[in-house]
């Protein structure tokens, strides 16, 4: 959810993964909540958005010449009244192009239709309206898909007690997005102690990007 000049709207899900074959159409609900006072009259403006940084936050930009993937997206409604507290889903469809592949990432930021489209190129929010993130991947055979641990430390040398603070960073060497996961396994004089699961939550590495995964070992005996 997001507040800005007293538009307050909560999007839901976030973000939205979409898995289709070249040459077929899709389609996905984006659900929004006016969690304001008063009925809003909202639009519909179409982004798309890159890694920023390396902590899985998006950098919401404008669309740029060559950027056809734009073409492929409509919407069953482009405004909208959206009533204090109620949920109001909007069908997204994407027709894809035979020769389409790999990942295109669109965001979806619904704004009052009274003001200007927000501003974008914001390195994590979208200026005047709330953004659902909606990444699309072209299925083609033959995608390269390849994520790379670049290093793995702990906040300090050494321990007495938990917690334990871990810190994973993934690369992402392929040609579409992809939401590794999987388990740390510590051991102590040749025993197993303890199990903890690396990014439980699913979220994104884009393709040649970077993103830090924290954990925590805080179940367990001094170290």
């Amino acid at each position: 959810a997001q507040t800005q000049g007293n538009l307050n709207l909560t999007t839901s899900p976030l973000p939205i993964s979409i898995k289709a074959k070249p040459g077929t159409s899709v389609s996905t609900d984006l659900r929004v909540q006016n969690s304001g006072s008063q009925t809003e009259i909202l639009k519909i403006d179409l982004y798309k958005f890159r890694a920023y940084g390396n902590e899985g936050k998006p950098q919401i930009l404008d669309r740029e010449p060559g950027d056809n993937y734009f073409d492929w997206v409509s919407f069953n409604t482009p405004t909208f009244r959206a009533e204090p507290n109620v949920w109001k889903t909007i069908k997204m469809n994407i027709n894809i192009p035979k020769d389409a592949a790999f990942g295109y990432y669109y965001a979806v930021v619904f704004s009052r239709t009274d003001q200007a489209r927000p501003d974008a190129n914001q390195n994590t929010d979208i200026v005047g309206g709330s953004a659902t993130l909606v990444l699309l991947e072209a299925d083609v055979p033959g995608a390269k898909r390849q994520i790379d641990i670049t290093s793995f430390t702990a906040n300090r040398k050494i321990y007495e007690f938990l917690p334990v603070n871990f810190s994973l960073t993934l690369k992402n060497n392929g040609q579409v997005h992809a939401a590794p996961s999987g388990t740390l396994f510590i051991s102590r004089g040749g025993k197993q102690v303890a199990t903890i699961a690396v990014n439980g939550d699913q979220g994104n590495v884009l393709p040649s990007s970077s993103r830090i995964f924290s954990t925590v070992w805080s179940d367990g005996f001094p170290v």
